[in-house]
């Protein structure tokens, strides 16, 4: 997810972003970067992200980009993957997550710049 993060930090240089990971037991893994706008716009930051959840013979790689404070979700189409537990198949799963994710650029825009002022060039 970092070439989204890049794309949007070149495009809109006031939305700050950073990337992280967290573990529990509900999600064993959760992938993240969080976007936030300019502190000045009242608008709440943004999560792009993807979790990890084994299930009975297989993994199921989800993503997402959602409101961090409000969890509204912006966009989950086409991000959902259940994949043999092999190491091979769950990247593969989470690169095409991540792929379709990252070609959000739009939404992102939405959510993170007031009245989506024409991007930086």
């Amino acid at each position: 997810m970092r070439p989204l993060a890049e794309s949007v930090r070149r495009r809109w240089p006031l939305v700050t972003s950073s990337g992280g990971r967290t573990s529990t037991k509900l999600l064993p893994l959760f992938s993240h970067w969080t976007f936030e706008p300019q502190e000045s716009s009242g608008l709440e930051p943004v999560v792009v992200g993807i979790d990890f959840r084994p299930g009975a013979g297989q993994i199921t790689v989800e993503g997402d980009i959602s409101t961090e404070e409000t969890g509204r979700i912006l966009f989950d189409r086409e991000c959902r993957r259940e994949v043999p537990p092999s190491p091979a198949a769950v990247i593969a799963a989470a690169r095409e997550v991540a792929a379709t994710l990252a070609a959000q650029t739009a939404v992102l825009a939405g959510a993170l710049v007031p009245s989506n002022p024409a991007p930086a060039t």
